[in-house]
């Protein structure tokens, strides 16, 4: 079992690693925190392997209303589509006033950095 601060470790290295990521899009652009009351489960991770952006959409939706923390882990290579796809729903929403709030409440990550996460968190 882990511990509640082991837990904390493994969130925060979670957020910063999202940060890092979204700053690729806008340096002032930071992950805001999950405004579900009541989740189904603590961390909910979706991983998604393809490139099908409906199906991306989709983990997002996923992850972030099953869970407070909520992690979409995507393959090295599609990190740029991913953020690509953040950028159009943040220009949207300026553009237009209106959009979807919760995009940038999901934690995005690599498969190798979730990796790296996990053997920080483990080498403890």
């Amino acid at each position: 079992m882990l511990s509640n601060e082991t837990i904390g470790k493994l969130v925060q290295k979670i957020t910063d690693t999202t940060n890092e990521n979204l700053s690729k899009i806008d340096s002032n652009l930071k992950l805001i925190t999950s405004q579900i009351v009541d989740p189904l489960y603590l961390i909910g991770i979706e991983i998604e392997m393809g490139k099908n952006m409906k199906h991306l959409i989709g983990d997002f939706v996923n992850a972030y209303i099953l869970s407070k923390v909520p992690i979409v882990i995507v393959p090295d290579a599609n990190l740029k589509n991913v953020l690509n796809l953040l950028e159009y729903f943040i220009v949207t929403k300026e553009m237009k006033g209106h959009g979807i709030e919760y995009i940038h409440a999901v934690n995005i990550v690599t498969i190798e950095q979730f990796d790296q996460i996990l053997d920080e968190v483990n080498s403890r």
